[in-house]
Parts: C-alpha cells; structure tokens; sequence
C-alpha cells in the first residue's frame, strides 16, 4: 500500500471529512483529479487531501506539479487548475526560492522530508507567507513514488513576527538613545563638580568635591563600556583594559597603571563587569590619593583564575602602604563602595601589604 509521510510520519484519516467549508462537490473534485495519478484503492488519502485546510499538492520525482487540493486552489486564489498542472512546482514560486524547492523535491525522492517557512505570492499577486513540508509517498514496494507538497498559509503568524520585530528595534534605538544621554548628563555632573572644587577655598571641599567628579565620571565611563558591548555578557579582558586605559588617560604620566587579563574568551554578565569596572575605579583612585605615589609610581590591575569556577581581581601599587592601624571596618567612602560591589558578586575584600612596598587589594569572587 502506499503510505503518505508528513514530517516524517505516516499519517491516515479514518472517516469522512470535517473541514468547515469543505463540502461534497468540492471532494469530489478531489478524488476525480487524483484518479489516474494514485491507485484507486486510496480512499483514506482522498479524504485527507480533500478534507485539509492547506494548499496540498502532489508531485512526480521530477517536480512536476500533478494535483493540486480544492482547497489548496483557493488559498493560491487559482481559478483554472489546468492552466498550472504539469508546469514545475517553483514556476509557480518567485524566483529566488527555485533552488530550494528544487533541493527539497530531489530529498523527498531519496526518502526524506524537509520543512521551511517561505515568500510566495498567490495567482492575483496578493502577499503570503507558507510554512512549507515536502515528504515522499511510499509505494506498496517501499519506493518513492510521488512527492507530496503541503504550504499551510502562515502570513499572519509572519506579519506578527514582522511588527514584533520592528517593535523591538524600535525599542533597542530608544534604549540607546537613552544610554546615550545618561551618559552625556554624568559628564555633565562631573564637570560640574569639578568647576565647583576648583572654585572652593576649602581645601576639604575641594577634595571632596574631586572625589564625587571622579566617581561620576567613573560610573559614566563604565556605563558607556557597558551600552557598547550591547550584550548580557561583556568580554571581561577587552573591558577592564578599555576602562583602565580611560583612567590612565585621566590621571596623565605621573602614575603609570598597567593591566594584566586572562585574553578576550573570558566573558561575565553585565552586572558583574559593572561592579568589577566600579571596584577598579575605586582602587585605583584610593592608590592615587592616599599611597603617596612618586614620578615612578605604578597602580597593577590583575586578573587571575585561582580555580576553573573562580576569579579574582587584584589592584596593587608601590606606594608608601597603610597605616598600621588600618582596617577595612572604619574605612571612608570609597572602600564602602568596593566593599558593597564585591558583596553584589558574591565575592570579598580583603589586602595584603606587599613586602618590597606598598598594597594589594584583593577581590576574589566564584563565576
């Protein structure tokens, strides 16, 4: 028996049809068009082919176009079937689509199926999408004997897709624009701080007022580095590097900072590089206000792996070191912020004095 295979099933219908719309002429027309091109004793395949919603059309191994369902002539909006029959299935496509029609009537006559969602318009030019499965129909020997061709019409889902997409577009332009004049508004902050220190009689206020610059500016510069990376993940190497090159640029040559990563295949989410980039800007303003740092001073930034499943960030200077009496519990504001960002990671702070000199921080957190 010949057996009809849809998505790589066989599929039989017991029963007559229940297609709303359907009715007995029109399976009738049906089951006269296919005689002569299927054996007679298919009456369940007949009532398939008549009874789907779908433009379902039968093929030989050639791509020859040999049957095509009632149903199947009204989506096309076809009004005489004889004008298309025995013309090959991609005449009936645009142009660009012939290969791939070609390429799936030749894998159903080797026995497989294939599936694809493509642009045809109907007969009168109106505009479809069809979510298309081409199958082999097995003859009673096993062999491919036919090529059977279903399009469902898929416009609407396509054009929801469409909006949807446009929508989202829509919305990322926003958002950058939104990123965008975040940004500008911080330096805008920051200038502003600056002008103001630099006006101010008080020492103390001055300095207060460069710290908060330094820290607005900081948290704009790691805003932009993160709009630009315009992902969930941000390649972690590529970014410290960015933003330590930004703080080099804003401290001049009296510090030299370098950096040290782990190469560009390290990538963390975003909130992660966001605290990180913070705890970096932090550190290294604390070396260049407090660790006395001559014409040879250097501030390292380090990225090391203790382990496969953990990181840990090292910011260290050659600076005159702490007090003896230091601790991380009475610490001022900037240590407060590392302390609350390495917390945010699920890491922790703790230092070390180096013993050719100066400190090193250490942010060790697990990925």
């Amino acid at each position: 028996m010949i057996e009809l295979v849809f998505g790589g099933l066989s599929m039989t219908r017991l029963g007559q049809p229940t297609r709303t719309g359907c009715t007995a002429d029109a399976i009738d027309r049906d089951d006269a068009a296919l005689v002569g091109v299927m054996p007679q004793n298919q009456s369940l395949t007949l009532s398939l082919l008549a009874s789907s919603p779908d433009c379902v059309k039968l093929l030989n191994l050639d791509g020859n176009l040999i049957f095509m369902s009632y149903a199947g002539q009204g989506a096309m909006e076809i009004d005489d079937v004889d004008v298309i029959l025995g013309q090959d299935w991609w005449a009936l496509w645009p142009e660009a689509e012939t290969d791939r029609l070609r390429d799936a009537v030749q894998a159903a006559a080797g026995g497989e199926t294939s599936e694809f969602v493509a642009f045809c318009p109907t007969a009168k030019g109106t505009p479809r999408w069809w979510a298309v499965t081409v199958s082999p129909v097995l003859e009673a020997d096993g062999t491919v004997g036919r090529v059977l061709a279903v399009s469902r019409d898929v416009t609407t889902l396509v054009d929801r897709q469409t909006a949807l997409e446009a929508a989202l577009a829509e919305s990322e332009m926003l958002r950058r624009e939104v990123d965008h004049r975040v940004k500008n508004s911080l330096s805008l902050v920051s200038s502003m701080l600056n002008m103001r220190a630099r006006a101010s009689d008080d020492e103390n206020v001055r300095e207060a007022l460069a710290d908060a610059a330094m820290r607005v500016r900081t948290i704009a510069s790691v805003h932009d580095k993160l709009h630009r990376a315009m992902s969930d993940e941000v390649g972690l190497d590529e970014y410290l590097s960015s933003l330590c090159a930004d703080i080099q640029q804003s401290i001049g040559g009296t510090v030299r900072l370098d950096y040290a990563g782990l190469g560009p295949d390290l990538r963390v989410k975003s909130e992660v590089s966001l605290a990180l980039g913070l705890i970096v800007a932090e550190l290294t303003g604390n070396a260049l206000r407090h660790a006395e740092l001559g014409l040879d001073g250097v501030i390292g930034v380090d990225l090391i792996r203790p382990s496969d499943n953990s990181l840990a960030l090292c910011v260290r200077d050659n600076g005159c070191g702490l007090a003896a009496d230091f601790s991380l519990d009475g610490a001022g504001m900037g240590m407060m912020v590392v302390q609350s960002m390495a917390a945010k990671i699920g890491g922790a702070l703790d230092w070390v004095a180096l013993p050719e000199g100066g400190t090193m921080f250490r942010v060790g957190f697990d990925l």
